[in-house]
């Protein structure tokens, strides 16, 4: 299990990223891991948050790439969707937990979460998310961050 610091999706503006009416933003990190490459027009791209001069100019050109490594996320491989959050805190909820495997590994299962959530639109359930899962940590869990795990079988 990791923890990345980063969603699977983004579905509201904020400081950092615009989201256009209705769509996603599918951040670098994750972005990077399941596909393998992140174009420079990309919003989480260096090229896009350098300024300008050589810099900037060069990085333009470079496209990030892992050399063809492609990794799957357990919960996307077990459920069709990353959970709607995996973190609760007052100011902040979203999936930023992940078991990310390599196409060496069939998923059998993945660890199910504290609370029912639409695998269709899992962005949904983070409108409701107060009706849905108490603030992280309390007394009934000890972390801000929800367990995430799969059982896995070799190929």
């Amino acid at each position: 299990m990791q923890d990345f610091n980063s969603l699977p999706w983004k579905v509201k503006s904020d400081d950092y990223d615009t989201v256009p009416p209705g769509e996603k933003l599918v951040s670098g990190v994750y972005e990077i891991l399941t596909q393998g490459s992140v174009p420079p027009a990309h919003p989480d791209h260096p090229s896009q948050r350098a300024k300008r001069g050589a810099d900037a100019a060069t990085l333009r050109q470079v496209e990030l790439s892992t050399s063809g490594l492609q990794l799957q996320s357990g919960n996307v491989a077990s459920w069709g969707a990353e959970p709607s959050f995996t973190n609760r805190t007052p100011g902040f909820s979203g999936c930023l937990d992940y078991v990310f495997t390599s196409p060496h590994f069939e998923v059998v299962s993945a660890l199910e979460m504290p609370y029912a959530w639409n695998t269709e639109a899992p962005e949904a359930a983070l409108e409701e998310v107060d009706s849905l899962f108490p603030v992280i940590p309390n007394e009934a869990w000890p972390s801000d961050h929800l367990a995430v795990g799969c059982k896995l079988r070799w190929i």
